[in-house]
């Protein structure tokens, strides 16, 4: 299970107000299960059993009960191998409570478990046993919802939190049919479990099911059902409590460990696909130079170059989604930037567009592809907003932000852009949910369009908002942090001519594919070249010209190497050698937190796959000529 899967799990531990804790079942030689120990607790546990986390995290179960084999521990194990959640009522003789444990796995070996205390209900279970008008004021008080339940199945009584929670009057619930509560799917296992409760029969007292309002709306509920005498007659007792917020958590915690298991996939795709790329767009750049002179295959190269970089923009996106890593910004212009984008995301609409971007528009330091997708996704919701066609208008200018903005950002120069539809508008009431992961009111769609773009733009210390009437059409301004640099026009490193020394240029890649495109390509600008194919290789070869006294100028080294040492790795063992190394990390993951901080890393330049003659020429002639 990913490191960030499992933080996303604690986070929505300690965010929920019952208590929890998360254990792990331990095992003897005989693959027999003899014990579990406590993982973790959410301060709610913690406040439950009146001991500090700290006093609590680590020890197992034996320890704590003072038993050779802890209570309930079969029943853990089988929530373990099945994977199926199981709900049942026990009694704590450490606290001294009466408790319902819902038990599920989020990983496996390990579960966990959601109790809830109902001390007070069997409490109130005992006093409706002696006496009904004593205590019907405390059952009132209750907030949980309270019925008894004849033998025909009518309610004899119901109090206010259960009226409350149906939103029928409690008067108007005495004598009501109980299945009529319930919504048709939960009906017949109600009925099933209150015979074999009534006939004394041995059934789970717990169970699930949903209440069907007054109003017409369900709510997810937690029965504990027991057999009470009312009236001299027997009768059920039923505690209802509203687990419909734990229900959305716990689905939530599903999507979130398919959606780690879809984002690895999709990550290794695109780093895989990077590297083809790779291959595809530096050989297309370096063959257009043998045929600048033969129009259609030099117009056709160029095509094929276009094609490569729509497919590079495909990977990030992948990319982002899997990892959503930092941005690895460069200074860019966000109006060249709007017009590419604009026109890519409406290719095919009924939609058209109108730009309004003034000349003198600031600069910002970004990362393209991530940017890039935020405004895509902002333009490709204005044209689903629009199915019969209409005009998206993308316009952008230059603004101060004062220290008292209202925004929560930093004061100082920012690109504002607003992207405006008209469009049939968005609801008030969902306006505050537009950007919270997979929410959408559209059909066959997976509500992470806007998330994503609010998390990239957050990410890069802007800010995202939107305005919206309905009838009147949406408008989303994004706020992006200027340059402060200076701008300057970057020429083209393709000189042909030899250096006044021939530079010696170290390069790690494990596809043969690259290493013999970077060979032709560094060949074609008289750089002398040596090739690794893994960490070890490079490191050998590094050594021996440092120590030959004819040290490499400069080394290119891909981050990832399957089965070996990577970029990563590598870099520290040649600074080791010589701390006056320049070097180049190079990787399809483009989201990786190296790219991202490489300085920190101890490399002096990034080039992100796929990468082409002029980007891997700019970038290895800036590093050459740096002091270091």
């Amino acid at each position: 299970m990913p490191r960030v899967s499992e933080e996303r799990y604690r986070s929505l531990y300690f965010s929920m107000n019952i208590p929890v804790a998360l254990h792990e079942i331990l095992y003897d030689q005989t693959d027999r299960a003899v014990d579990f120990v406590i993982l973790e607790v959410n301060p709610a546990y913690e406040l439950m059993v009146r001991l500090e986390r700290e006093k609590i995290i680590g020890r197992k179960a034996s320890e704590i009960y003072g038993l050779e084999k802890p209570p309930y521990l079969e029943i853990y194990e089988q929530v373990v191998k099945s994977g199926q959640p199981i709900t049942f009522e026990m009694f704590s003789p450490l606290i001294d409570r009466y408790l319902i444990a819902a038990v599920f796995s989020p990983w496996p070996g390990r579960f966990a478990i959601a109790f809830t205390d109902i001390t007070k209900y069997k409490q109130t279970e005992e006093l409706l046993r002696k006496s009904e008008a004593e205590y019907s004021t405390l059952v009132n008080q209750a907030k949980d919802g309270i019925a008894i339940i004849q033998q025909d199945g009518n309610l004899q009584f119901a109090n206010q939190a259960l009226a409350m929670m149906i939103g029928y009057p409690a008067q108007e619930l005495r004598g009501k049919p109980f299945l009529d509560l319930l919504a048709p799917e939960c009906r017949q296992m109600a009925i099933q479990r209150h015979k074999s409760h009534l006939a004394g029969e041995k059934v789970p007292s717990v169970y699930e099911a949903k209440l069907k309002g007054k109003n017409g709306i369900t709510k997810e509920v937690e029965f504990s059902i027991s057999v009470i005498r009312y009236a001299g007659n027997p009768a059920l007792m039923a505690i209802a409590r509203d687990i419909t917020e734990r229900k959305r958590m716990e689905e939530e915690l599903q999507r979130i460990q398919k959606l780690e298991s879809i984002g690895i996939l999709a990550g290794g795709i695109a780093h895989d696909f990077n590297n083809l790329l790779t291959a595809i767009a530096g050989n297309i750049s370096f063959s257009k130079m043998y045929v600048k002179t033969q129009r259609d295959a030099f117009e056709s190269l160029t095509d094929a170059e276009a094609a490569c970089q729509q497919a590079k923009n495909l990977t990030q996106q992948l990319l982002t989604f899997s990892k959503g890593g930092d941005p690895i910004k460069a200074i860019a212009s966000v109006s060249e930037l709007v017009k590419d984008t604009v026109s890519l995301a409406l290719c095919g609409s009924r939609v058209r567009y109108e730009l309004y971007l003034p000349n003198d528009l600031w600069w910002a330091d970004i990362d393209r592809g991530q940017v890039r997708q935020a405004i895509s996704n902002l333009v490709i919701n204005a044209d689903e907003a629009m199915p019969e066609g209409g005009i998206v208008s993308i316009s952008a200018e230059n603004v101060l932000i004062s220290q008292d903005n209202g925004l929560s950002l930093k004061p100082g120069r920012y690109v504002k852009l607003c992207v405006k539809d008209q469009g049939t508008g968005i609801k008030t009431e969902h306006l505050s949910k537009i950007f919270d992961p997979y929410f959408t009111t559209k059909e066959n769609r997976s509500g992470l369009g806007l998330s994503v773009a609010y998390a990239i733009i957050t990410k890069h210390g802007g800010y995202i908002g939107v305005e919206s009437e309905v009838g009147q059409g949406t408008t989303f301004y994004i706020y992006l942090p200027a340059s402060a640099r200076e701008i300057f026009t970057v020429r083209k490193v393709v000189e042909e001519k030899p250096p006044c020394e021939r530079r010696r240029i170290l390069f790690m890649d494990d596809q043969k594919i690259i290493r013999d495109m970077v060979r032709r390509m560094l060949t074609h600008l008289k750089y002398e070249v040596e090739m690794a194919s893994e960490g070890d290789e490079a490191i050998e070869l590094f050594k021996k010209a440092y120590e030959s006294n004819k040290p490499f100028d400069a080394v290119i080294l891909d981050l990832t190497i399957p089965g070996g040492k990577g970029g990563k790795e590598v870099i520290q063992k040649l600074r080791e050698i010589d701390p006056k190394v320049k070097a180049i990390v190079s990787s399809g993951y483009s989201n990786d937190p190296v790219m991202a901080d490489y300085m920190h890393y101890g490399f002096s330049g990034v080039v992100v796959k796929p990468y082409d003659f002029d980007e891997l020429s700019e970038t290895l002639s800036r590093l050459i000529q740096t002091t270091p």
